[in-house]
């Protein structure tokens, strides 16, 4: 299901004697959306996008805890248009609840809420309500959009902010984003805000994995961090669409090692490719063209903060769990973190925000733990965040790295890291005197908040532990698992009108996807053991690349023992 955009508060307002009154209010959608569906992300909790026909509801929720009878005035507002009034009664102990069901034209709207006694304001709210023309899409692939962010841009300069409207700042056309969509709601997001750094889009928060940062060593000349974010312009990073099929997504990012001032480390690029896959899962697989002896963090888990989102809204308190391959798992708590780890070996992480989805990672091997984050404090030693909070990033411009609570997070979006490290590569080589050539890869995705470690067990071993994949026919060649895509590859030497795979696995298989190189023709039909699969069990389609067509095939399966694989083409 789709995040909803909603705001609540709980209020009391109660009189010298103690009487007390409890007032819930919240605006939100009749059914969940997502903001970047329609073109919109990092709403700050007063902002509601809906789509055009839909309804907008506020509901209240009011309990008289005093031990007197109550009288109020509800009054509803659009823009300065009484739209609705009402006397409400409440005796001792009493509970009222009020929803007003409004639909909105295509627009922009100020919807305002009050509850008076007498004459003093109870509680008062207003929200800002964005109707957008409802977009239409496959519920699996990627465009290109234009992602919005509707609160000012914040610049800083000499100790206080200044503030453009979003159009201000870009000089790009239109269609300059890029939404990647899933069937279960999920939605990966590739934006200028972000640097084009891709972050999991939810109703209160996005997520990111990290980029390749420069950690040491480095010279004098370089201001700030060495690392994708300092692109606040998107002067370097810039990000495509390579193929976009029903079975798979190819996303490629590229991006420069530039410090605050644009300065670019030691002619250092980064391209970075994202394999998707319908079920939610794929693969970030890192290709860093790196000066040699340099050392390199890769990997953090960062949640990114709307304006006037503090990270306790979006963060509980065992915010990770590590877990192995057999299923031992160590939650890790914030404040005061401890992460005790074993390096060098398969590893699953699973980030447990109050969303609808949790994201998640699996490595090979983790080689570093380079920060594990604790919180900011005050004067007192009192948390005022449970881990490291910063706003020099996303969007806002100009402001160094942040090294205390940040200022101005009610106005501008902020980030929250928890975890950094650094991963065994996949391989790396010197290519010349001058680039190290690094590969780093692992499989990311999302659950359901309510789905319990059982998938994510299955999801890890069907990548880390491929199988066996033999051919039952002679026009092909079988090229083995790779890792980096998620993928059997297999070699097509002639066209046929049958192919014939085998397939044992180690362990259990979910969801196996192949990719049939110089495949000539069309898929017709689809076989497991004799059993003729729908459109619903499997999807495919042809990547044309480099002047070759590719068949990729994924397949909704658990497959727990060897099965007989046949393709029939045409």
């Amino acid at each position: 299901m789709l995040p909803i955009f909603i705001i609540t508060t709980i209020l009391g307002t109660p009189p010298s004697n103690g009487d007390k009154i409890i007032c819930n209010t919240s605006l939100e959608s009749k059914r969940k959306i997502n903001p970047v569906d329609l073109g919109h992300i990092l709403l700050p909790p007063n902002f509601l996008v809906i789509p055009e026909g839909e309804s907008a509801i506020i509901k209240l929720k009011l309990e008289n805890t005093s031990s007197l009878q109550r009288e109020f005035l509800l009054s509803i507002y659009l823009g300065k248009e009484l739209h609705k009034e009402e006397r409400i009664s409440l005796p001792s102990g009493g509970k009222r609840e009020i929803s007003e069901e409004m639909v909105l034209p295509k627009g922009e709207h100020i919807v305002k809420m009050r509850v008076k006694e007498g004459e003093e304001i109870i509680e008062e709210k207003e929200w800002k309500v964005i109707v957008e023309k409802p977009a239409s899409y496959t519920t699996f692939g990627a465009t290109y959009c234009d992602l919005r962010y509707d609160m000012p841009v914040l610049f800083y300069k000499d100790g206080q902010f200044e503030r453009k409207s979003w159009d201000e700042v870009w000089r790009n056309g239109p269609y300059a984003d890029v939404l990647v969509r899933f069937p279960n709601g999920a939605r990966l997001a590739f934006w200028r805000g972000t640097s084009y750094i891709p972050i999991w889009a939810q109703e209160k928060s996005g997520f990111s994995y990290e980029w390749v940062e420069v950690i040491a060593p480095r010279g004098p000349e370089y201001v700030d961090c060495i690392e994708p974010l300092m692109d606040k312009e998107c002067r370097y990073s810039r990000v495509a669409i390579i193929h976009n099929t029903p079975a798979r997504v190819l996303i490629h990012w590229r991006y420069a090692e530039s410090d605050f001032n644009y300065l670019i480390f030691e002619n250092e690029w980064v391209d970075e490719y994202y394999y998707l896959y319908p079920d939610g899962i794929g693969v970030r697989t890192v290709l860093a063209w790196l000066a040699p002896k340099v050392k390199h963090e890769m990997n953090e888990l960062i949640t990114i903060l709307p304006p006037a989102v503090h990270p306790n809204d979006v963060l509980p308190s065992n915010a990770v769990d590590f877990l192995d391959l057999e299923g031992n798992k160590q939650a890790i708590t914030w404040p005061q973190p401890k992460l005790n780890w074993p390096y060098g070996k398969p590893s699953i992480i699973r980030v447990k925000l109050k969303e609808d989805f949790h994201p998640i990672m699996v490595v090979p091997a983790i080689s570093e733990f380079t920060a594990v984050w604790d919180g900011w404090k005050d004067e007192k030693g009192n948390y005022i965040s449970p881990c490291y909070w910063g706003n020099h990033w996303p969007v806002t411009r100009n402001l160094q790295t942040v090294a205390h609570p940040p200022i101005g997070w009610e106005e501008g979006p902020a980030h929250a890291s928890l975890i950094s490290m650094i991963h065994t590569p996949i391989k790396e080589e010197d290519v010349t005197p001058s680039t190290h050539k690094t590969i780093w890869s692992h499989l990311i995705g999302t659950l359901m908040a309510t789905e319990d470690d059982s998938r994510l067990l299955l999801i890890a071993t069907s990548w880390l532990k491929p199988g066996k994949l033999e051919s039952r026919s002679k026009n092909i060649q079988i090229k083995g698992y790779d890792i980096l895509q998620r993928a059997y590859v297999i070699q097509c030497l002639d066209k046929s009108e049958s192919i014939t795979l085998r397939l044992e696995p180690e362990d259990k298989i979910l969801n196996p996807a192949f990719l049939f190189l110089d495949f000539d023709g069309e898929l017709s039909s689809l076989s497991v053991d004799g059993e003729s699969l729908t459109s619903e069990n499997y999807r495919w389609g042809i990547e044309e690349e480099n002047g070759r067509k590719n068949l990729i095939l994924w397949l909704e399966r658990l497959i727990d023992k060897p099965v007989e694989i046949v393709l029939k083409t045409r």
